[in-house]
């Protein structure tokens, strides 16, 4: 994962600045499944302190389907399997690619 894919990460996601706040995306390791990639991030906030842990998963036959977010009171690991893998909703959208 290097800046120009962070870049892309930004774009697909919004993380632009609003109302002075200047989310960044940083890289915390990623990691090759049966089908994707899985890029773990860090967004940050630094004006309210906000870090937000993420997973950022990437089909390996990526169709151009816009991306989809996936947000889980219970944290990204409610979207995992005990392996770290997709769990059904999020490898159901990664077979569609």
């Amino acid at each position: 994962f290097r800046s120009a894919q962070l870049g892309a990460f930004g774009d697909a996601f919004g993380l632009h600045p609003v109302h002075g706040l200047k989310p960044e995306a940083v890289e915390a390791g990623s990691e090759k499944g049966a089908g994707y990639t899985a890029a773990k991030m860090i967004v940050r906030v630094a004006e309210t302190g906000a870090v937000i842990p993420a997973v950022f998963f990437t089909p390996d036959d990526l169709s151009g389907a816009a991306p989809a977010v996936l947000i889980h009171g219970a944290g990204a690991s409610a979207l995992m399997d005990a392996s770290g893998a997709p769990g059904p909703l999020a490898a159901s959208l990664l077979a569609q690619g």
